[in-house]
């Protein structure tokens, strides 16, 4: 698991290699912003990506 630490207050954090749900419980403890994992989504051809989020996952907030 690799946390990327906050490096200003305009940046997330996104921890990398979730596996266990007991990672999630405490990362979310520690306030970090962002999971990623095959725990949370495994890894997946693009065509199928947009099938399953739509093309809007693209959008900037």
């Amino acid at each position: 698991m690799k946390k990327k630490a906050h490096l200003s207050r305009r940046m997330l954090c996104v921890t990398e290699g979730i596996e266990t749900d007991s990672q999630i419980e405490l990362l979310k403890a520690l306030g970090c912003d962002r999971l990623q994992g095959y725990l949370i989504g495994k890894p997946m051809p693009a065509e199928d990506f947009f099938h399953q989020f739509g093309e809007s996952t693209l959008r900037k907030k």
